[in-house]
């Protein structure tokens, strides 16, 4: 062999290391007789391996069947977790949640104002569906597709409180500040 990426020695060594190269990523650096192979730590700025210190990734990542093992923590009022980012829906008239839509509701505060009917589909709700209504004025909310002990059906006055929750297939119940 009389060449060996530019290098001619007749000897040459091969070793590692973890200096980021142009791009910030991979890089092989070769000078006297040595080849230096660096694969760098991952950063927010910089492409390479994930190792087990704490590091900062930039961009959008998707995994699949996640663990978190010691709780998961974010540093940004607009982080979220999706299907599970309870926000606040505000409805003021007729509203049917269902199989299709459970998803827009699901785990939400629903702050209702002029007395709207929100009736829940429990032959399509997912088994789990769970959000929250809030009477924010003086007109009640009205309730169908639902079960209670009572058979109540309607928010009992302003600032009343009801939760739903899709407990079996075709079974919502209701329950809370309700008459």
């Amino acid at each position: 062999m009389s060449s060996l990426n530019t290098l001619t020695g007749s000897t040459q060594t091969f070793t590692t290391g973890t200096a980021a190269g142009a791009g910030n990523a991979f890089n092989i650096v070769s000078s006297g007789t040595t080849h230096t192979f660096n694969l760098p730590d991952a950063s927010a700025t910089v492409k390479g391996v994930v190792n087990t210190s704490a590091q900062t990734f930039a961009g959008t990542k998707t995994f699949d069947a996640v663990t978190v093992a010691n709780g998961l923590t974010a540093n940004s009022s607009a982080a979220t977790i999706a299907g599970f980012n309870a926000a606040i829906t505000s409805v003021s008239s007729a509203l049917t949640i269902n199989g299709t839509n459970a998803l827009t509701y699901n785990g939400k505060v629903l702050v209702c104002t002029s007395g709207p009917t929100i009736t829940f589909d429990g032959s399509t709700l997912p088994i789990g569906f769970t959000c929250m209504i809030l009477q924010s004025d003086n007109s009640v909310v009205n309730f169908t597709g639902t079960v209670n002990r009572y058979n109540y059906s309607s928010t009992s006055g302003i600032y009343s409180i009801a939760t739903v929750l899709c407990y079996a297939t075709g079974s919502v119940l209701l329950t809370g500040d309700i008459q």
